[in-house]
């Protein structure tokens, strides 16, 4: 306020006055600061927040006794250079045939595709390139539908590691299939 004239005499009341301002004025300039601190966490927030999404393509239709191909493919909105799941599968709807993994993010394995029990397939591994974006291919497995009916695949496992040098781990969303 321009209108006004402070003395410094604590005693006065219009330092009271000037006090008293000052006060106000300090606490909007930290309410201020708070708020920009907020909202600025919450914007780097919500950029790191989006995870990974690990998800199934699924060539269709398929119909009984045919082979069909399952790819499992990952969104991801950081760079991404290492990945580990376990894809889970009804042994009763579906026989394992094979993997392919020519089009694999996937050129380093720790684990090769491995079938684990029936019903169950693992793999871990890496890439020299990270890989940021949408359907990047990990794996490819081809299936045999044995009888008509649904089929749920899941993954009750899998894991993702940001290229940031150091092994940051992130577990992706997934989504469940049904064939």
């Amino acid at each position: 306020r321009t209108d006004r004239t402070y003395k410094t005499d604590k005693t006065d009341k219009t330092y009271k006055t000037y006090k008293t301002d000052m006060t106000n004025i300090l606490q909007k300039i930290l309410f201020a600061f708070i708020a920009i601190v907020i909202a600025g966490e919450a914007f780097t927030h919500r950029l790191h927040a989006a995870n990974p999404v690990v998800y199934l393509d699924v060539q269709t239709p398929v119909f009984v006794n045919q082979q069909f191909a399952v790819r499992i493919l990952i969104d991801a909105p950081v760079p991404l250079n290492a990945f580990s799941a376990v894809l889970r599968y009804p042994g009763d709807y579906l026989e394992f045939i094979r993997v392919n993994d020519g089009r694999s993010l996937i050129n380093v394995w720790q684990s090769q595709p491995v079938l684990l029990a029936d019903g169950e397939i693992s793999f871990t591994g890496g890439g020299l390139t990270p890989f940021q974006g949408a359907g990047g291919e990990l794996l490819t497995i081809y299936f045999k539908a044995l009888r008509p009916g649904i089929a749920d695949i899941t993954f009750p496992s899998v894991a993702a590691y940001i290229t940031d040098g150091k092994g940051t781990q992130v577990i992706p969303d997934t989504k469940r299939t049904s064939v």
